[in-house]
């Protein structure tokens, strides 16, 4: 606005010349900011209020609240339209008030190039190695030192912005090459109705189109120390596992201890544990017994919070057998449909998981979402 208003300063000297009142050729910018501003507020509100149904559908496919709607109170819609409307007829006075000062006379010249005393050097020494543009360019630049450092301070937050909104691209392919193809490497995941024996393994492994086959033991626990708390699942695998392989932040396998329990860092450090502490583990299941297992490694999980055992040591604190709850294949692509007809005439399954169906729903809603914020910070 700012600049319109410097490139039309003669037509503006001419109605004052004329005999129109200052409030009046003011009171006509102060429309035009107006209406732009009123347009691209309602520009503004549709689009954010279809991104906010946007984020709050993509919660609704993960989380089941009792309520969970967007809404949208009137009185901050009025509130952010008279922002923008404030906000641009200010920038537009500003710019008005320059012009509306000046004599008839003198707004009908052009405006006098900004002065340059404190930069004489430039004009004496610069006509004689630097062509006449340039000292130009430097004389407008130099001259209005607070647009110039606006200016480079808007340029400089800008392009960071713009790598921040694709750097989610790169970071959801990174995420989901870490989850599902380092260390979830399974094709497919069955929870069982109960605890079941290896014999189970067996029969799993002898299905036509079973590449590999795993069993793991689940529990959901409640992990205790003193007056602190956190609840999660502890995970038995077997030693050598390969359908789920615990990892570091350097992407490096994590051995697990044969006896004792492996925490990440994060939880270790909210529950306060270092190695070779006790720590009192509360059943969430079953006859929901009280046990207490020493801590016998902190890991740099790179997927944050886990609780990670040997199966056997696991089923040893459970009081119970070689037994497991969940089980995790790796599947033939071209015999995927024998092997789940199979596998739905088998018993004590309580239901099934597929990890192209997961990263099929990562897709649709997380990624959507991300690329909408993308092209906005775009």
């Amino acid at each position: 606005m700012g600049r319109m208003v410097e490139a039309q300063r003669g037509q503006i000297a001419s109605l004052k010349a004329l005999g129109f009142a200052n409030g009046t050729i003011a009171l006509h910018y102060f429309k035009l900011v107006t209406a732009i501003a009123l347009l691209g507020s309602a520009v503004g509100l549709v689009l954010g209020c279809w991104f906010a149904v946007g984020v709050v559908g993509s919660y609704r496919a993960f989380f089941r609240f009792p309520s969970l709607d967007a809404r949208f109170e009137p009185w901050l819609l009025v509130a952010a339209t008279l922002v923008s409307v404030v906000a641009a007829n200010l920038a537009a006075a500003t710019s008005v008030y320059r012009i509306a000062v000046l004599p008839p006379a003198e707004a009908m010249r052009p405006a006098t190039p900004p002065a340059l005393q404190t930069f004489a050097w430039l004009q004496t020494i610069g006509s004689r190695v630097i062509p006449l543009q340039y000292i130009i360019a430097a004389r407008t630049t130099l001259g209005r030192p607070i647009r110039t450092v606006l200016s480079t301070i808007g340029i400089a937050l800008a392009i960071p912005l713009i790598l921040f909104g694709l750097y989610w691209f790169d970071a959801i392919d990174y995420m989901i090459d870490v989850s599902f193809s380092r260390v979830e490497r399974g094709d497919a995941f069955l929870t069982f109705t109960e605890p079941v024996s290896t014999d189970t393994l067996h029969e799993l492994k002898a299905l036509p189109g079973v590449l590999n086959a795993e069993l793991q033991r689940v529990v959901p626990v409640r992990l205790r120390v003193g007056y602190r708390t956190y609840r999660t699942s502890a995970i038995g695998l077997d030693p050598g596992s390969e359908l789920r392989v615990p990892r570091d932040k350097a992407l490096q396998p994590i051995s697990i201890p044969a006896d004792g329990i492996m925490l990440s860092r994060q939880i270790a450090s909210q529950l306060d544990l270092h190695v070779g502490d006790r720590v009192s583990i509360d059943v969430l299941e079953g006859a929901r017994a009280v046990r207490e297992v020493i801590v016998r490694r902190i890991s740099d999980d790179i997927l944050g919070s886990s609780v990670t055992m040997d199966r056997s040591a696991l089923n040893h604190v459970m009081r119970e057998g070689p037994v497991a709850n969940v089980a995790a294949l790796r599947i033939d692509p071209a015999q995927s449909e024998l092997v789940w007809s199979r596998i739905k005439s088998m018993p004590r399954i309580e239901g099934s998981s597929v990890k192209a169906l997961w990263l099929s729903l990562f897709n649709d809603t997380i990624g959507g979402m991300v690329l909408i914020g993308a092209l906005i910070l775009a």
